[in-house]
């Protein structure tokens, strides 16, 4: 009987402990400044002062810069230099604007949570 109990207390015990943790701040887990409006997109760009890594896997875009192009940033925090913390995923192609030729185009995501740090 003993035993029996023992196993299952075990049992219980390693499945709550080896389940993957994730981190504290989920909500806004990456930190960025607001760059200014681009020129070539219209959209606000962004460059991300943390966590390029996540960041460049979560997009799916190659590492040539820490500038992304910004859809769905909130009004309030479109102003150049604003330091933020910020949630995105990857943008859909049907939510991509359209860019011209007038300067560089950075890669695109879609910000789903954002406040001023």
């Amino acid at each position: 009987m003993k035993t029996s109990i023992s196993i299952i207390i075990l049992t219980i015990g390693l499945t709550f402990y080896s389940c993957e943790r994730n981190d504290l701040n989920t909500d806004y887990p990456f930190e960025a400044e607001v760059v200014g409006q681009s020129i070539s997109c219209g959209e606000f760009e962004i460059r991300f002062i943390n966590d390029l890594d996540r960041v460049l896997k979560i997009t799916g875009e190659s590492p040539y810069s820490n500038i992304f192009n910004a859809k769905n940033l909130p009004v309030e925090l479109k102003e150049k230099g604003l330091i933020i913390t910020l949630n995105f995923r990857k943008i859909g192609e049907s939510e991509l604007g359209i860019c011209n030729a007038y300067g560089p185009s950075y890669p695109w995501l879609y910000v789903t949570y954002a406040k001023l740090k």
